[in-house]
């Protein structure tokens, strides 16, 4: 995005825009809804955004999809090389995420109203040195190599920090994130057929 434009409010769907929800917490819970419910709908998905539902579901889902995404299509997500591991969650991590806001850019996430586009610019703007990157950075350390006596101490803490399992990793393991990805959309997909009988 151009340091020129505007956050976004609104989606484009068929030719017609609608408002979107662009609170950051409605990004926290597509994303937590993503990784974690079972029973996710497409409607469930459009509702956390959408005061209007449009007609064209499938186009509805594409564009909040994309609004989610920051503007990207899911190919320029691929494109990036985006590592397949999850190094955070919104729920675990909650702590470390409020007070690196609040130690680092004076912002209190309880009461701030942030656009869910510049949550994701200050978020992935965390300096290496707050507690929120720290625990990122333990959880991608690379114990080979180590003495066993540093190892045992980072397994320790890399245990305590461990992410909970999501829908996807309990069904499978993917290789990349392309896999990843697809099998995402395929859930998706499958929930939407659902609701169109």
């Amino acid at each position: 995005m151009k340091l020129t434009e505007s956050f976004p409010c609104e989606v484009v769907v068929d030719g017609a825009a609608y408002a979107i929800r662009t609170d950051y917490r409605c990004g926290i819970r597509h994303e937590q809804m993503m990784l974690y419910r079972n029973d996710l709908t497409v409607k469930d998905i459009l509702e956390n955004w959408l005061p209007v539902i449009p007609e064209n579901l499938a186009a509805a889902l594409e564009a909040v999809n994309r609004f989610y995404r920051c503007g990207e299509n899911l190919d320029q997500e691929i494109g990036r090389k985006r590592r397949n591991t999850r190094l955070y969650d919104f729920d675990v991590d909650a702590d470390v995420i409020a007070s690196s806001f609040r130690q680092c850019y004076g912002i209190c996430l309880h009461t701030a109203q942030l656009h869910w586009w510049e949550f994701c610019e200050l978020l992935d703007g965390l300096p290496a040195k707050c507690s929120f990157s720290d625990r990122v950075q333990l959880r991608d350390t690379d114990t080979k190599g180590m003495k066993s006596k540093d190892r045992r101490k980072v397994e320790e803490q890399k245990r305590r920090w461990r992410l909970p399992d999501t829908i996807h990793s309990k069904r499978k393991k993917y290789q990349t994130l392309e896999e990843r990805n697809a099998a995402m959309i395929a859930y998706v997909d499958k929930r939407f057929a659902e609701i169109e009988r």
